[in-house]
């Protein structure tokens, strides 16, 4: 991605369901540690964070977080790349910018075009068939041609495995093969699905997140 981004000095990243940002803010970190000096004044990143929750999108824009959720780091990554007040760490403002926050639906339509790279992790694993079909169109039609996704280690592409190329089994990423655009699905009984979605996410247990670049 990066390679191909000295072309177009661009790249966009799409991460669906991002609950209170962690994700979002690691694709941050890693691009930043990958990319030259060079790149990271050529190239325009912007990383789109989603999510249907506006508690959890605020306080994944204030970009504070727990001593907890550092555990995945190396000493060095929170040193370069987080700000410690008290009992917590701040995101340092060169990843804040990178990562722009929004409210989205990603069964009623994909939002973002010529996306690089979408992440969509143990969000499928939710859904129900029809549901997980109607998110992996969204998703598919917002990748530009040859465009990567990465799903979590239990999610599958199901009936799009025509469209995908599988590039890493072990954490699951694909990329889209050609750039054809597939038929448009009944959008309205999976709109009524997503309703029940967002009422049993919300009644799940949480669990502490964590970064993990």
């Amino acid at each position: 991605i990066i390679k191909k981004a000295e072309e177009t000095q661009k790249i966009r990243i799409w991460v669906a369901a991002c609950a209170t940002g962690e994700e979002a803010y690691s694709m941050a970190i890693l691009l930043r540690e990958l990319m030259t000096p060079t790149q990271r004044s050529q190239i325009e990143v912007k990383i789109f964070a989603t999510d249907v929750d506006p508690i959890a999108l605020k306080r994944a824009s204030q970009g504070v977080f727990l001593a907890d959720a550092m555990k995945n780091l190396s000493a060095q990554q929170v040193k370069q790349f987080f700000i410690p007040k008290e009992a917590t760490f701040e995101v340092v403002r060169t990843i804040r910018e990178m990562v722009i926050f929004a409210n989205h639906n990603i069964i009623k339509d994909a939002a973002f075009t010529k996306i690089d790279l979408v992440s969509c992790r143990n969000m499928l694993i939710y859904m129900q068939p029809a549901l997980q079909q109607q998110v992996l169109h969204n998703i598919h039609f917002s990748l530009k041609q040859a465009g990567f996704l990465f799903l979590g280690k239990s999610e599958n592409i199901g009936p799009l495995e025509n469209e995908f190329e599988i590039i890493q089994r072990k954490w699951n990423v694909y990329q889209k093969c050609g750039n054809s655009r597939l038929p448009t699905l009944s959008y309205l009984s999976a709109y009524r699905g997503a309703n029940a979605l967002v009422k049993r996410a919300s009644a799940l247990p949480s669990s502490q997140p964590r970064f993990d670049p």
